[in-house]
């Protein structure tokens, strides 16, 4: 539980100490069984399933809990100076959605489901001005917004990208799609 703070921390004291910085991290974030994701006193939602398949309206509980507990701690760890983020962006995201064993699925993840799909995916920073809120960001917004914040230029691009999250909006709107673990099309 305790790795993802001990990175936050690391982080706010690189990211204090200087500017020029890079830092990708992978957190650990909440995994399957939820309840292993935070510490019992850090519950606020109840009760935790029995039986997770059999008692998918449980799951979201210690789910939710996890993460509150990960992701509120995280940020407030990371950014126990705001002032960092005169000199920092942020972009957060995460690899995958969770099912929630819903709609009589036997999986969490790794298969084709809109839930799998749908992940968070936010910029934070000084003089952002955020995209119409109808704008569907996906991973595919994450390159160009990384060229973008480095001020690579737009003509020495290779290739066309989606739009960066510094300039997209609604009009930019295109279907989403993505490829399963046997790569068909969803």
């Amino acid at each position: 539980i305790q790795s993802d703070f001990r990175a936050a921390d690391r982080i706010a004291r690189i990211v204090s100490e200087g500017t020029g910085n890079f830092i990708v991290l992978n957190k650990r974030g909440v995994h399957f069984l939820y309840e292993g994701s935070y510490p019992p006193d850090a519950a606020v939602w109840g009760p935790v399933p029995g039986e997770y398949t059999s008692q998918p309206d449980l799951v979201v509980n210690p789910y939710d809990n996890g993460l509150r507990y990960n992701v509120n701690t995280f940020f407030e760890r990371l950014l126990i100076d705001p002032a960092i983020l005169e000199h920092t962006f942020i972009l957060y995201t995460s690899d995958h959605g969770q099912t929630l064993f819903e709609n009589h699925v036997s999986w969490l993840h790794c298969n084709n489901t809109p839930q799998e799909a749908t992940v968070p995916l936010f910029l934070i920073g000084r003089g952002l001005n955020p995209p119409d809120g109808s704008y569907a960001a996906s991973h595919a917004n994450i390159l160009p917004t990384l060229l973008d914040l480095m001020d690579f230029p737009a003509e020495e691009r290779l290739h066309p990208y989606a739009p960066s999250l510094l300039s997209a909006d609604a009009s930019g709107a295109v279907d989403r799609f993505f490829f399963d673990g046997i790569l068909r099309l969803i």
